[in-house]
Order: structure tokens, then C-alpha cells, then sequence
């Protein structure tokens, strides 16, 4: 069928094709786009996570360079020291309601204590000490693929 010059318009074909192809598109330019931004979400939790672990093992390791007396507790996941001179005693372990919050509790010698948080979102915490008194720290934030796990080790300089 020919159409005359007078006939100016589409028909209900082209206007159905161009609407599928713009469809087509748009579910792309959308798919693409939502999958970019669930990346830099991921990105942005797993730096979270590794700049709690990297405040926590900083932490860990000043407080330990000056100890002179350091036990391990609770099945490798908390940690006591002690300074010389010092009647306090000073614990790092995992508090909070999901067990995600490191802290430092300052036990003072009249029975009082006080506890400072010191990094959010800590997932797990080890240490250890070998035999030349070397303490073993392994400190994870996070949980799946973002899971950060730093590990390092300090040998308190009074421990004789």
C-alpha cells in the first residue's frame, strides 16, 4: 500500500518497534548503572573495613610495645597486660550487642574500670604468644568477600 504525501505519521508497527528498542536500552543504561553503584558500595564497606582493622591492630600493637606481664584469655581472644609501676591492668577484647566492638577496658586497682571502644565492626580477634614472648595479634573486620583480616606480632620490650 502506498502511502499519499498528505499521510504523515507513524504506524502502530514502528511506533511498537521503537518503544521495544527504548525499552531495551533503558533496562540496559539501568542495569548497568545499579551494578556500578552495588561495586562502589562494596568498595566503601570493604575500605570501612580495613581501616577499622588497621585502628584496632594499631591499637593493639602501641599498647604492647611498653607491657611488662601479658596473658592471653578466653580461648585466644582477649587480651591482659600490665605496665611496671602501674597497678592497672589493661584488657583488650570484643564487646557489644553482636560482639563487633573492640575495646580497651582500664581495670584500676580499687576495683573500678573503665572501657574506651576503640574500632567498630571487629568480626575476629586472636592472639597468642610464643615461646621467645612474641605476641601474635590477628584482627578481621567484616564479613563475605569485604572481610579484611590483618595479622602481626610485637614482642613487648620489658617482658624480660
Amino acid at each position: 500500500m502506498k502511502r499519499s504525501k498528505q499521510d504523515k505519521g507513524f504506524t502502530l508497527a514502528e511506533v511498537l518497534m521503537v518503544v521495544a528498542i527504548l525499552g531495551l536500552v533503558i533496562a540496559g543504561i539501568y542495569s548497568f548503572y545499579f551494578s556500578g553503584l552495588r561495586s562502589w558500595h562494596k568498595g566503601v564497606d570493604r575500605m570501612d573495613y580495613q581501616q577499622s582493622a588497621r585502628i584496632a591492630m594499631d591499637k593493639i600493637v602501641k599498647e604492647l610495645q611498653f607491657a611488662n606481664q601479658v596473658t592471653v584469655g578466653g580461648g585466644g581472644t582477649e587480651l591482659r597486660y600490665s605496665f611496671v609501676n602501674d597497678e592497672n591492668n589493661y584488657v583488650f577484647k570484643r564487646v557489644g550487642p553482636e560482639n563487633e566492638d573492640l575495646v580497651l577496658i582500664y581495670e584500676r586497682g580499687d576495683g573500678s574500670s573503665t572501657q574506651l571502644k576503640i574500632a567498630l565492626g571487629i568480626t575476629g580477634l586472636d592472639f597468642s604468644i610464643d615461646a621467645r614472648n612474641y605476641v601474635r595479634i590477628t584482627v578481621s573486620a567484616g564479613a563475605g568477600a569485604e572481610r579484611v583480616t590483618l595479622h602481626s606480632s610485637v614482642r613487648p620490650r620489658n617482658i624480660p
